[in-house]
């Protein structure tokens, strides 16, 4: 396969891709592009989440869509947020691209799940159950309606819905009057 990829013009040498962990790779990334960003504390953080994952201990030629999709579904077993695994797999998909044109490292195919993968998914599921008109973050908005309507206070469904202010939180909640008649005895 090789002779016919260096007389096609095809053949890339791997040696590197080959010799470096997805940690390395990481250390580097967060050196030299994470670092300089505006939200580097931020993104430091996320590449150090992504470390502890068994995928960072393989080599980065060896990383394979199949690889990336078993990581995004064990982040979604876990229960992580829509946002928090598309931040996951954005940086790891930047990094292969950053490693590719910036670093030089031959022969790398960005293994990365687009990161509207989920998105993506959620439209197939829809589509197939028959749905129009429901958008991915319709979820949320309704499943911050449900907690509401379940007693839970504002500090509870911000800790649960990931909502950094009143603000944000006010606006996709809507009180019902007979509840809060009801509530008022």
């Amino acid at each position: 396969m090789t002779e016919s990829e260096m007389l096609r013009g095809v053949w890339r040498n791997q040696n590197e891709a080959e010799k470096t962990i997805l940690t390395e790779a990481l250390n580097r990334y967060a050196r030299e592009v994470s670092a300089l960003k505006k939200g580097a504390v931020q993104e430091i953080s996320i590449v150090g989440k992504i470390k502890e994952s068994p995928l960072s201990r393989m080599y980065l030629a060896s990383i394979q869509g199949k690889d990336i999709a078993k990581y995004r579904d064990a982040m979604l077993s876990d229960e992580y947020s829509p946002i928090t695994i598309k931040r996951r797999l954005s940086l790891l998909s930047h990094m292969f691209t950053v490693a590719t044109k910036e670093w030089g490292i031959s022969g790398l195919v960005n293994p990365g799940i687009r990161a509207d993968s989920i998105t993506q998914a959620f439209d197939r599921a829809r589509k197939r159950a028959g749905i129009e008109d429901l958008r991915f973050h319709d979820l949320r908005h309704e499943a911050t309606s449900r907690l509401f309507e379940k007693g839970f206070n504002p500090m509870e469904v911000s800790a649960i819905t990931g909502h950094k202010t009143l603000q944000m939180l006010k606006r996709y909640t809507h009180l019902r009057a007979e509840d809060l008649a009801k509530r008022m005895g």
